[in-house]
This record gives structure tokens, C-alpha cells and sequence, in this order.
């Protein structure tokens, strides 16, 4: 009995000892700051989602029972991985933005995607169309933009030299006062072997280095104002009714000119009008002449083109009509053979009004077009891109017709379509909409 006495004193003196000197051991640095980062914050890596900011970075401290409380990590939307053959996607995709905006110009990138200049905005889309950054410019007036050989972007505007990187981010940018450092329309930006950028304008070539800093300004005529059609042309318009939509030099020095035609039938709907396409040898002689379209009561305009590899034209604009009791702007495109025939034709129409401002042919043959729309729901004029296969074609998309509607009361009957209203926009934020989901020719 008293061994089992002494036992448990012995006990109590250690345990109270370990109380009053505790062993040493690691200690804990509550003072730790943790910040979170995550791919897509300001503007990388998102989809529809608006931009993400996070919170400060916070002094975390161990609270009542001893557990880290972590950094709030902002919600986006992951973008969805791109399918193998995503190079070949057709789609339609509106950017909704505050305001009303309109696409400048479009290029393809070397991922296969496109980076798309805006007045104010640029983004870089994935080949689905998504957004993969987009950039704010403010009052900046950007002219043009071109992906350099080394995956960074050259931004051309009036009197601002930018260069960015690959994500978007500034690498340098230079100011010119007056004079500008180009005279004229910018018409394009050409990287040189040495990596010397060329701006081509209408009326002068200037020369930067790699690094951005100007190294000549010369006069310069383009090789597609060359070509001297005024009397021609003037012959052409001598209707007074009739004016011109475009001029489009060719690869042999030729030409494509494009004028609306508008004659009085006689009918109940009197007005009948129609796109004569002159096709001009370098010498200014007619190969051949013919007429397209052929609408009652429309109109044609914002034309713009491009010759493809083979020597075929594109032609793409803006068909203007009255249906519906209302005034429509759709876009009208078709293809023509070296010899004028007409391939195919297309009409892609919102309910709301639509533009084309720039075209291009692709390397595997799509095309891609952009402008502005103000049918994607969102209540404003919003930058839109389209790209179609060789043949126009968007698979299972529903603002896609035939363009074989020729007379008054045919065209394109389209349901309206508007945002739910959790895809609305927010304050600041370009939110890719699509309107014809990104599918592969089948």
C-alpha cells in the first residue's frame, strides 16, 4: 500500500516539472502571409467569366481552435480543353462589351487562335472562339496588331508604338508627338528577317527595330493603289443611282470593282438593285463583267474582300432591306471563281443589325470575318466574329442561309435571341457569347 503511494507523488512532481518547462520543439510563424494566385486572374484563362480580382494578401493567424483560415480564392470558369482538330472549327461568337463597339481587325495567331483589335479592347481567342486574355487600351486609337516570330504582339496605333507579350502583358511602348510616325490609313505590319517591323501605310513605310525604336520614314505608294481606275469607274457611276461598294487589286495587278446598281422597273416595288462586279487586266481592259444580287428595295454596302490562294474572290458586305416592319442590315457573302462565276453564296443575319469590317483565308482554307452585331442580347452594338469553312458553311447553325433568298418578302426570317440573365455583362469585361457553337464540318 505504501509502494503505490510513493508511485503516484513520484507522478505528480514529474507531470507538474513538464507543466512549468515545457520540451523544446518547432514553433509555428503565425505571422505567415498566404497568397493565392490562380491562372486567369486579370483577364488570362477565362471564358464568360468576368474578371477576377483577388483580396489583399492577408496576415493569417491561428484562431480560437488553432486552424488556418485560407485566402479566399475568387470564382471563374476554367476554359474547356480545346478538341484535337479545333483548327477546323466553324463557329459565330459575339463579345459583348459596355457601349457599342466594332470590330478593326482580325489575325490569326501561330496556336490557332486570332487575336481581334477593337476601338479600345483587344483579345486573344482561342480557336473555339473563347477568350483566352483581353486588354483594356483606354483612349488609345490602335490601328492594327501583328504576333511577331517570337509569340509577342506589336500594337500599331496613331501615335503609340506597344509592344506586348505573349499573355498580354506590356513589354515596352514608345510615344510619337508630332509628327505621327505614319501618314495615312495603316494598311499592314510586316516583320522583316533581321526582326525589323515595316509599317505599310497609304502613304508612307516606316521602319522600327526589335527593340521599337524608329529607324527610317519613307514615302511609300502601296502596290494596290497603283492601279488607276478613276475614269473607268467614273463611266461606271454615271447612273445616279448607282455607287461604289469596292475596289480590290489583284495578285496580277488587275482589279475587282464592286458598285451598286439600282434600276427603276416599273413595278409595284419599283426599285430593283444588284452588285456589278467588274473584273480589270493590269492594262485597265474588261475581262469580264456581271451582276449579283438582285433585290427588291435593298441596298449594298461596307463591302470588303479578299483573293484567296487558288485566285478566287471573297465578297463580303452588308445587304440592307426593309422586311418584318422593320429595317434589316444582314450580312451577304459569296465566292467567285477566276472567271466570275459565282460558287456559293451566304446570308448570316441576327435580329438585330449586322456588319462585316475585315475577312481573311485561313491556311487550311476557312475563312474567318468580323464586325459588329447588335443581335447578341446584350442591348448593344458588340464586336462579332464568324468562321466559316471554304464553302461558308457553320455546322447546325441557325443565323446561317442560303443566299439563294433574291426578291423582297424571301430573306431570312430570324427568331430573336437574347442573354439569360445570368451570361449578362458586367462593368469592364469583354464576355465571349456564343451564338453558333464551335462543331467541325461533318
Amino acid at each position: 500500500m505504501k509502494t503505490n503511494i510513493t508511485l503516484t507523488m513520484i507522478l505528480l512532481v514529474l507531470l507538474s516539472a513538464c507543466a512549468s518547462n515545457p520540451p523544446a520543439g518547432p514553433t509555428i510563424d503565425v505571422s505567415l502571409a498566404y497568397e493565392t494566385t490562380i491562372a486567369g486572374v486579370n483577364g488570362t484563362g477565362t471564358a464568360n467569366a468576368p474578371t477576377a480580382t483577388l483580396p489583399p494578401t492577408a496576415t493569417l493567424r491561428p484562431n480560437a481552435t488553432d486552424t488556418l483560415t485560407p485566402t479566399p480564392v475568387p470564382t471563374y470558369t476554367p476554359l474547356p480543353e480545346l478538341p484535337p482538330d479545333a483548327i477546323d472549327l466553324q463557329w459565330i461568337t459575339a463579345y459583348g462589351l459596355p457601349g457599342d463597339q466594332d470590330a478593326l481587325k482580325i489575325h490569326p495567331t501561330k496556336d490557332g487562335g486570332f487575336i481581334l483589335l477593337g476601338y479600345g479592347v483587344l483579345l486573344r481567342l482561342r480557336a473555339d472562339g473563347l477568350i483566352v486574355w483581353q486588354k483594356s487600351l483606354g483612349s488609345e486609337a490602335a490601328r492594327d496588331v501583328m504576333e511577331t516570330s517570337t509569340g509577342d504582339f506589336i500594337l500599331a496605333g496613331d501615335i503609340h508604338w506597344i509592344k506586348l507579350d505573349s499573355q498580354g502583358d506590356l513589354l515596352w511602348q514608345h510615344e510619337f508627338v508630332q509628327p505621327p510616325y505614319h501618314t495615312g490609313n495603316i494598311i499592314r505590319l510586316v516583320e522583316e528577317s533581321n526582326g525589323n517591323i515595316v509599317v505599310e501605310a497609304s502613304g508612307s513605310r516606316t521602319v522600327f527595330n526589335a527593340d521599337g525604336e524608329l529607324q527610317s520614314i519613307s514615302e511609300y505608294v502601296p502596290w494596290d493603289s497603283q492601279l488607276d481606275l478613276g475614269n473607268i469607274i467614273n463611266r461606271l457611276l454615271e447612273n445616279p443611282l448607282s455607287y461604289l461598294v469596292f475596289v480590290h487589286t489583284t495578285a496580277d495587278g488587275g482589279a475587282f470593282v464592286g458598285i451598286n446598281v439600282t434600276e427603276d422597273v416599273g413595278d409595284v416595288a419599283s426599285m430593283l438593285s444588284r452588285v456589278l462586279i467588274t473584273r480589270y487586266s493590269k492594262d485597265g481592259s474588261v475581262r469580264w463583267q456581271r451582276g449579283y444580287g438582285g433585290h427588291y428595295a435593298a441596298s449594298y454596302e461596307d463591302f470588303h474582300t479578299v483573293e484567296t490562294e487558288s485566285g478566287d474572290i471573297i465578297v463580303a458586305g452588308t445587304v440592307s432591306y426593309y422586311a418584318n416592319n422593320a429595317e434589316r442590315n444582314d450580312i451577304w457573302m459569296f465566292r467567285l471563281a477566276r472567271n466570275g462565276n459565282s460558287q456559293w453564296e451566304k446570308v448570316y443575319a441576327t435580329e438585330g443589325q449586322d456588319a462585316v469590317a475585315v475577312i481573311q483565308e485561313l491556311s487550311n482554307g476557312d475563312l474567318i470575318f468580323a464586325g459588329r452585331t447588335s443581335g447578341a442580347g446584350t442591348g448593344g452594338q458588340d464586336m462579332w466574329v464568324l468562321k466559316t469553312n471554304a464553302q461558308g458553311e457553320i455546322p447546325n447553325c441557325g443565323l446561317m442561309f442560303g443566299g439563294s433568298a433574291g426578291t423582297f418578302g424571301s430573306f431570312p426570317d430570324v427568331e430573336t435571341k437574347t442573354l439569360e440573365d445570368e451570361l449578362r455583362l458586367s462593368a469592364a469585361d469583354a464576355q465571349a457569347i456564343p451564338l453558333c457553337a464551335a462543331r467541325p464540318s461533318p
